[in-house]
C-alpha cells in the first residue's frame, strides 16, 4: 500500500479495514439484511487480515472500526447526499469507482459526525488510503476537492457531534 505511511496509526488501520469491509458489503449479493451484514463485518475483516504482514490484529482500533461500519454501513446513501452535490455532472455518483465512493462515504461520516478529530487529519488519511488503492492523481485531486467542501460545510453545522464515549487512540497523534 504505497500511500500509507510505514507505521500507520491504529485509527488509520481501522479506516483501511472499514473501506475494505464496506467495499465487500457493497459488492455482496445482498441476500442478508444490511444491518445484519454490517454487524458481521468486523470479525470477517479482522479474520481476513489477521495473518497478513500488512495488517496485524492488534494494530487496528476495533472500537473505531465498529463506529465507522455502524455509522456508514447501515445508511451509505445519507453520506452520498452530502458529497454528491460537489461532483461534476459528467461524473455522477454512479460513475465513481466503488473504492473511491466508499472512501468518500467514510470520510464524509467522520467530517460531519466526529468534531473531535481534526478535519485535516481525516482528509489526509483518506487521501493516502485511496492512493494506496492505486487511484490516480486526478482521482486524488477530485477526492481532495470534494472533502474540502464537505469539511467546510461540516464546520458550519451546529448539529455535528463529538462522541465522548469513543476514546482517542493513544497512537493516533492528531488523527
Amino acid at each position: 500500500m504505497s500511500g500509507f505511511s510505514a507505521k500507520p496509526t491504529r485509527r488509520s488501520m481501522a479506516r483501511l479495514c472499514a473501506v475494505m469491509g464496506l467495499y465487500k458489503l457493497a459488492a455482496s449479493d445482498g441476500n442478508a439484511d444490511a444491518s445484519d451484514r454490517v454487524q458481521m463485518l468486523p470479525s470477517e475483516i479482522l479474520s481476513l487480515i489477521e495473518g497478513t504482514d500488512a495488517v496485524r490484529l492488534h494494530a487496528v482500533d476495533q472500537v473505531f472500526l465498529r463506529e465507522l461500519l455502524d455509522g456508514v454501513g447501515n445508511a451509505p446513501e445519507r453520506f452520498d447526499g452530502l458529497f454528491a452535490p460537489y461532483l461534476s455532472p459528467r461524473w455522477p455518483l454512479a460513475r465513481l469507482d466503488s473504492v473511491l465512493r466508499t472512501g468518500l462515504r467514510l470520510a464524509t461520516y467522520e467530517l460531519t459526525e466526529r468534531k473531535d478529530i481534526p478535519q485535516r487529519a481525516i482528509i489526509s488519511d483518506y487521501l493516502n488510503l485511496l492512493e494506496a488503492f492505486a487511484l490516480d492523481k486526478n482521482t486524488r485531486a477530485l477526492a481532495n476537492a470534494i472533502l474540502d467542501k464537505v469539511a467546510r460545510d461540516a464546520k458550519d453545522d451546529p448539529d455535528a457531534k463529538s462522541d465522548p464515549d469513543i476514546k482517542d487512540d493513544p497512537d493516533a497523534k492528531d488523527d
